[in-house]
Protein backbone atom coordinates (compact mmCIF):
# COMPACT_ATOMS: atom_id res chain seq x y z
CA UNK A 1 0.00 0.00 0.00
CA UNK A 2 1.90 3.14 -0.91
CA UNK A 3 2.65 5.67 1.82
CA UNK A 4 -0.16 9.12 0.88
CA UNK A 5 0.63 12.31 2.71
CA UNK A 6 -2.97 13.79 2.64
CA UNK A 7 -1.88 17.42 3.40
CA UNK A 8 -4.14 19.39 1.32
CA UNK A 9 -3.05 20.44 -1.98
CA UNK A 10 -3.98 23.76 -3.26
CA UNK A 11 -3.45 24.40 -7.40
CA UNK A 12 -3.32 27.85 -8.30
CA UNK A 13 -3.40 29.42 -11.39
CA UNK A 14 -2.00 32.85 -11.19
CA UNK A 15 -4.05 34.90 -14.01
CA UNK A 16 -2.91 38.76 -14.87
CA UNK A 17 -6.18 40.77 -15.27
CA UNK A 18 -6.48 41.98 -18.21
CA UNK A 19 -7.16 46.40 -18.51
CA UNK A 20 -8.52 48.37 -21.48
CA UNK A 21 -6.41 50.82 -20.36
CA UNK A 22 -3.04 49.25 -18.36
CA UNK A 23 -0.89 51.74 -16.23
CA UNK A 24 2.49 51.01 -16.45
CA UNK A 25 3.74 49.90 -13.71
CA UNK A 26 6.22 52.43 -13.79
CA UNK A 27 3.45 55.44 -12.58
CA UNK A 28 1.68 52.94 -10.49
CA UNK A 29 1.80 53.20 -6.73
CA UNK A 30 3.48 49.95 -5.76
CA UNK A 31 6.50 50.56 -7.96
CA UNK A 32 6.63 53.82 -6.51
CA UNK A 33 6.52 52.27 -3.28
CA UNK A 34 9.18 50.14 -4.21
CA UNK A 35 11.24 52.76 -5.58
CA UNK A 36 11.75 54.45 -2.51
CA UNK A 37 13.90 51.11 -1.28
CA UNK A 38 16.44 52.52 -4.25
CA UNK A 39 17.57 56.10 -3.87
CA UNK A 40 19.32 58.33 -6.27
CA UNK A 41 19.10 58.34 -10.01
CA UNK A 42 16.67 55.53 -12.21
CA UNK A 43 17.95 54.01 -15.27
CA UNK A 44 16.19 51.98 -17.98
CA UNK A 45 17.15 48.58 -19.16
CA UNK A 46 15.81 46.30 -21.68
CA UNK A 47 15.92 42.84 -20.45
CA UNK A 48 16.39 39.43 -23.28
CA UNK A 49 15.27 36.14 -21.87
CA UNK A 50 13.17 33.08 -21.90
CA UNK A 51 9.40 33.77 -21.08
CA UNK A 52 7.62 30.19 -20.00
CA UNK A 53 5.20 28.70 -17.53
CA UNK A 54 6.82 27.78 -14.37
CA UNK A 55 5.18 24.98 -12.18
CA UNK A 56 6.20 25.40 -8.45
CA UNK A 57 5.78 22.78 -5.97
CA UNK A 58 7.29 23.38 -1.92
CA UNK A 59 7.76 20.24 -0.86
CA UNK A 60 8.85 21.47 2.58
CA UNK A 61 10.75 18.88 4.82
CA UNK A 62 9.82 16.05 2.80
CA UNK A 63 13.17 14.00 1.68
CA UNK A 64 13.72 12.35 -1.51
CA UNK A 65 14.22 8.33 -0.17
CA UNK A 66 14.71 5.16 -1.05
CA UNK A 67 10.55 4.53 -0.09
CA UNK A 68 9.89 8.31 -3.08
CA UNK A 69 8.22 5.74 -5.69
CA UNK A 70 5.67 4.52 -3.26
CA UNK A 71 4.79 7.50 -1.74
CA UNK A 72 2.27 10.00 -3.34
CA UNK A 73 2.38 13.81 -1.23
CA UNK A 74 0.14 16.59 -1.38
CA UNK A 75 1.23 19.63 -1.54
CA UNK A 76 0.85 23.13 -2.79
CA UNK A 77 1.26 23.36 -6.35
CA UNK A 78 1.20 26.91 -8.06
CA UNK A 79 1.31 27.46 -12.31
CA UNK A 80 2.70 31.41 -12.90
CA UNK A 81 4.01 32.86 -16.02
CA UNK A 82 7.75 32.99 -15.71
CA UNK A 83 11.30 32.16 -17.20
CA UNK A 84 14.21 34.94 -16.22
CA UNK A 85 12.40 37.58 -18.52
CA UNK A 86 10.07 37.73 -16.15
CA UNK A 87 11.90 36.66 -13.04
CA UNK A 88 14.36 39.38 -13.64
CA UNK A 89 11.81 42.34 -14.72
CA UNK A 90 9.94 41.84 -11.73
CA UNK A 91 13.11 41.94 -9.30
CA UNK A 92 14.43 45.24 -11.41
CA UNK A 93 11.31 47.26 -10.51
CA UNK A 94 13.20 49.29 -7.51
CA UNK A 95 16.01 49.95 -9.46
CA UNK A 96 14.81 50.83 -13.20
CA UNK A 97 11.75 52.99 -14.11
CA UNK A 98 11.68 51.82 -17.51
CA UNK A 99 12.20 48.16 -18.18
CA UNK A 100 11.47 46.67 -21.99
CA UNK A 101 11.48 42.92 -22.09
CA UNK A 102 12.46 41.14 -25.55
CA UNK A 103 11.30 37.46 -25.69
CA UNK A 104 9.28 34.80 -27.83
CA UNK A 105 5.85 34.11 -27.18
CA UNK A 106 4.22 30.24 -28.12
CA UNK A 107 1.10 29.71 -29.70
CA UNK A 108 -1.07 27.54 -27.04
CA UNK A 109 -3.36 27.89 -24.20
CA UNK A 110 -0.68 29.96 -21.87
CA UNK A 111 0.03 32.36 -24.23
CA UNK A 112 -2.67 34.71 -23.32
CA UNK A 113 -1.63 34.50 -19.36
CA UNK A 114 2.11 35.33 -20.38
CA UNK A 115 1.45 38.59 -22.50
CA UNK A 116 -0.32 40.04 -19.58
CA UNK A 117 2.00 39.07 -17.23
CA UNK A 118 4.97 41.12 -19.08
CA UNK A 119 2.32 43.89 -19.59
CA UNK A 120 1.96 44.10 -16.22
CA UNK A 121 5.43 43.61 -15.50
CA UNK A 122 7.80 45.30 -17.77
CA UNK A 123 6.77 49.00 -19.18
CA UNK A 124 7.41 48.33 -22.58
CA UNK A 125 8.26 44.91 -24.89
CA UNK A 126 9.04 43.46 -28.34
CA UNK A 127 7.29 40.21 -28.51
CA UNK A 128 7.94 37.47 -31.60
CA UNK A 129 5.28 34.88 -32.01
CA UNK A 130 6.13 31.46 -32.47
CA UNK A 131 4.23 28.47 -33.82
CA UNK A 132 5.46 26.27 -31.16
CA UNK A 133 4.02 25.55 -27.63
CA UNK A 134 5.27 27.84 -24.83
CA UNK A 135 8.13 26.08 -22.62
CA UNK A 136 7.24 24.57 -19.15
CA UNK A 137 9.87 24.37 -16.24
CA UNK A 138 8.85 22.60 -12.58
CA UNK A 139 10.84 23.28 -9.77
CA UNK A 140 10.42 20.91 -6.92
CA UNK A 141 11.36 23.35 -3.40
CA UNK A 142 12.62 21.24 -0.34
CA UNK A 143 13.82 23.26 3.08
CA UNK A 144 14.75 22.46 6.45
CA UNK A 145 15.54 24.19 9.95
CA UNK A 146 19.72 24.82 7.97
CA UNK A 147 19.83 27.12 4.82
CA UNK A 148 22.74 24.17 3.85
CA UNK A 149 19.74 22.20 3.32
CA UNK A 150 17.42 24.49 1.04
CA UNK A 151 17.35 22.48 -2.19
CA UNK A 152 15.27 22.83 -5.91
CA UNK A 153 15.33 20.34 -8.61
CA UNK A 154 14.26 21.77 -11.68
CA UNK A 155 13.06 20.32 -14.92
CA UNK A 156 12.67 22.34 -17.74
CA UNK A 157 11.73 21.73 -21.11
CA UNK A 158 14.05 21.38 -23.89
CA UNK A 159 12.38 23.90 -26.58
CA UNK A 160 11.05 27.10 -26.07
CA UNK A 161 9.75 29.46 -28.23
CA UNK A 162 12.89 31.90 -26.98
CA UNK A 163 14.83 29.45 -28.74
CA UNK A 164 13.54 29.86 -31.91
CA UNK A 165 13.59 33.60 -32.53
CA UNK A 166 14.50 34.29 -35.64
CA UNK A 167 18.21 35.95 -36.71
CA UNK A 168 16.18 38.04 -39.25
CA UNK A 169 13.47 39.15 -36.35
CA UNK A 170 16.01 40.42 -34.06
CA UNK A 171 18.21 42.05 -36.67
CA UNK A 172 14.66 44.17 -37.50
CA UNK A 173 13.10 44.91 -34.02
CA UNK A 174 15.58 44.71 -31.44
CA UNK A 175 17.16 48.21 -32.72
CA UNK A 176 14.08 49.86 -31.66
CA UNK A 177 14.41 48.48 -27.86
CA UNK A 178 17.87 49.76 -27.45
CA UNK A 179 17.54 52.84 -26.03
CA UNK A 180 18.19 51.88 -22.73
CA UNK A 181 21.28 52.51 -20.17
CA UNK A 182 21.74 48.93 -20.03
CA UNK A 183 20.59 44.98 -21.80
CA UNK A 184 20.40 42.17 -19.90
CA UNK A 185 20.64 38.63 -21.25
CA UNK A 186 20.67 35.18 -20.05
CA UNK A 187 22.87 32.43 -22.04
CA UNK A 188 20.10 30.25 -23.04
CA UNK A 189 20.36 30.94 -26.56
CA UNK A 190 23.72 29.28 -26.67
CA UNK A 191 22.21 25.94 -25.54
CA UNK A 192 20.84 24.98 -29.08
CA UNK A 193 23.22 25.28 -31.78
CA UNK A 194 19.78 26.86 -34.22
CA UNK A 195 19.53 29.85 -31.32
CA UNK A 196 23.19 30.90 -30.98
CA UNK A 197 23.58 32.52 -33.53
CA UNK A 198 20.82 35.02 -32.20
CA UNK A 199 22.86 35.42 -28.81
CA UNK A 200 25.88 36.94 -30.41
CA UNK A 201 23.16 38.96 -32.67
CA UNK A 202 21.89 40.47 -29.41
CA UNK A 203 25.15 41.10 -27.75
CA UNK A 204 26.47 42.88 -31.20
CA UNK A 205 23.64 45.12 -31.29
CA UNK A 206 23.90 45.93 -27.48
CA UNK A 207 27.22 47.28 -28.02
CA UNK A 208 26.22 49.22 -31.69
CA UNK A 209 24.00 50.98 -29.35
CA UNK A 210 26.07 51.47 -26.52
CA UNK A 211 24.10 49.86 -23.98
CA UNK A 212 25.95 48.60 -20.83
CA UNK A 213 25.73 45.05 -21.66
CA UNK A 214 25.24 42.39 -18.99
CA UNK A 215 25.27 38.43 -19.15
CA UNK A 216 23.99 36.43 -16.74
CA UNK A 217 25.30 33.16 -16.83
CA UNK A 218 22.27 30.84 -16.80
CA UNK A 219 21.41 27.96 -16.80
CA UNK A 220 24.12 27.81 -14.22
CA UNK A 221 25.39 24.26 -15.74
CA UNK A 222 25.16 26.08 -19.00
CA UNK A 223 28.81 24.25 -20.03
CA UNK A 224 26.21 21.11 -19.71
CA UNK A 225 24.42 22.50 -22.78
CA UNK A 226 26.60 24.77 -24.44
CA UNK A 227 30.56 24.96 -25.85
CA UNK A 228 32.93 26.34 -23.65
CA UNK A 229 34.07 28.55 -26.07
CA UNK A 230 30.88 29.87 -27.72
CA UNK A 231 29.92 30.98 -23.97
CA UNK A 232 33.32 32.72 -23.44
CA UNK A 233 33.01 34.39 -26.77
CA UNK A 234 29.50 35.91 -25.87
CA UNK A 235 31.29 37.17 -22.53
CA UNK A 236 34.42 38.27 -24.04
CA UNK A 237 31.94 40.96 -25.42
CA UNK A 238 29.99 41.68 -22.12
CA UNK A 239 30.66 44.79 -19.69
CA UNK A 240 29.27 42.88 -16.93
CA UNK A 241 29.18 39.09 -15.72
CA UNK A 242 27.26 37.49 -13.28
CA UNK A 243 28.22 34.11 -12.48
CA UNK A 244 27.90 31.49 -9.79
CA UNK A 245 31.32 29.96 -8.62
CA UNK A 246 30.27 26.50 -9.15
CA UNK A 247 30.26 27.36 -12.97
CA UNK A 248 33.40 29.03 -13.19
CA UNK A 249 35.07 26.09 -11.86
CA UNK A 250 33.24 23.97 -14.29
CA UNK A 251 34.04 26.47 -16.92
CA UNK A 252 37.67 25.93 -16.21
CA UNK A 253 37.67 22.49 -15.42
CA UNK A 254 38.88 22.98 -11.73
CA UNK A 255 37.23 21.68 -8.66
CA UNK A 256 36.68 24.86 -5.62
CA UNK A 257 36.58 24.41 -2.34
CA UNK A 258 33.57 25.88 -1.06
CA UNK A 259 35.54 26.18 2.85
CA UNK A 260 37.72 28.87 0.94
CA UNK A 261 35.00 30.59 -0.89
CA UNK A 262 36.45 34.17 -1.22
CA UNK A 263 39.89 32.89 -1.94
CA UNK A 264 38.61 30.59 -4.74
CA UNK A 265 36.38 33.29 -6.19
CA UNK A 266 39.36 35.60 -6.81
CA UNK A 267 41.54 32.57 -8.52
CA UNK A 268 38.45 31.96 -10.87
CA UNK A 269 37.88 35.38 -11.58
CA UNK A 270 41.81 35.64 -12.20
CA UNK A 271 41.16 32.00 -14.64
CA UNK A 272 38.26 34.24 -16.49
CA UNK A 273 39.66 37.59 -16.71
CA UNK A 274 42.00 37.03 -19.72
CA UNK A 275 38.53 36.25 -21.40
CA UNK A 276 36.94 39.87 -20.95
CA UNK A 277 36.90 42.91 -22.53
CA UNK A 278 39.26 45.47 -20.86
CA UNK A 279 36.86 47.48 -19.22
CA UNK A 280 34.67 44.68 -17.14
CA UNK A 281 32.72 43.80 -13.99
CA UNK A 282 31.91 40.60 -12.75
CA UNK A 283 29.90 39.45 -9.85
CA UNK A 284 30.84 36.05 -8.95
CA UNK A 285 28.42 34.62 -6.27
CA UNK A 286 28.73 31.49 -3.71
CA UNK A 287 27.58 29.85 -0.88
CA UNK A 288 25.88 27.06 0.67
CA UNK A 289 23.41 27.80 -1.74
CA UNK A 290 25.49 29.44 -4.69
CA UNK A 291 23.96 32.95 -3.58
CA UNK A 292 24.56 33.93 0.08
CA UNK A 293 27.69 36.13 -1.54
CA UNK A 294 28.95 37.95 -4.10
CA UNK A 295 31.90 39.88 -4.84
CA UNK A 296 31.73 42.78 -7.69
CA UNK A 297 35.38 42.56 -9.53
CA UNK A 298 36.44 45.29 -11.65
CA UNK A 299 40.23 44.73 -13.52
CA UNK A 300 41.51 46.70 -10.21
CA UNK A 301 40.32 44.25 -7.79
CA UNK A 302 37.32 43.89 -5.86
CA UNK A 303 35.19 46.49 -5.46
CA UNK A 304 32.10 45.31 -2.87
CA UNK A 305 30.64 42.58 -1.53
CA UNK A 306 27.17 41.31 -0.67
CA UNK A 307 25.91 39.08 2.01
CA UNK A 308 22.41 38.39 1.47
CA UNK A 309 22.53 34.84 4.14
CA UNK A 310 20.22 36.68 6.52
CA UNK A 311 17.66 38.36 4.21
CA UNK A 312 17.85 34.05 2.83
CA UNK A 313 17.62 32.41 6.03
CA UNK A 314 14.60 33.97 7.50
CA UNK A 315 12.85 34.02 3.61
CA UNK A 316 12.42 31.28 1.10
CA UNK A 317 14.41 29.97 -1.68
CA UNK A 318 16.16 33.02 -3.30
CA UNK A 319 16.36 34.47 -6.72
CA UNK A 320 19.57 35.79 -8.12
CA UNK A 321 17.54 38.38 -10.26
CA UNK A 322 16.75 39.65 -6.51
CA UNK A 323 20.18 40.86 -5.75
CA UNK A 324 21.06 41.27 -9.37
CA UNK A 325 18.97 44.64 -9.37
CA UNK A 326 21.60 46.51 -6.44
CA UNK A 327 24.45 45.70 -8.56
CA UNK A 328 23.17 46.52 -11.86
CA UNK A 329 22.47 49.72 -10.37
CA UNK A 330 25.90 50.10 -9.13
CA UNK A 331 27.35 49.05 -11.35
CA UNK A 332 25.48 51.76 -14.15
CA UNK A 333 26.89 54.39 -11.43
CA UNK A 334 29.97 53.39 -11.80
CA UNK A 335 29.95 52.83 -15.77
CA UNK A 336 28.45 56.53 -15.96
CA UNK A 337 30.89 58.69 -14.29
Amino acid sequence: MPNVDNRPMRWRLHDTPASPDPTPLSQSPTDSTLAGKSAGPKFSITIVGDLRVDVNVQLGSYDFGPACSQYTAYREVSITPGGTALSMCRAFAPYFNSRHVVSALGMDSYSDNLRLAVNEAATSSTLQEVDTPNGTTIALFCDSETPASKSRFSVASPRSPYLSMDPDWIHENLPSALGSDMLTMDCLLLASPDSSTSAHLVAQAARSAGCLLAIDVVPHNIIDHADRDEVLRLLFGANLVTVELGTLAQMFGTNCHPTESHQEAERLYNLLKPHLAEQHWVVIRFGSLSIEYSIIYSPDGPLKETDSGPAIRAGGYPSGSEISGSEYKFILSQWKH
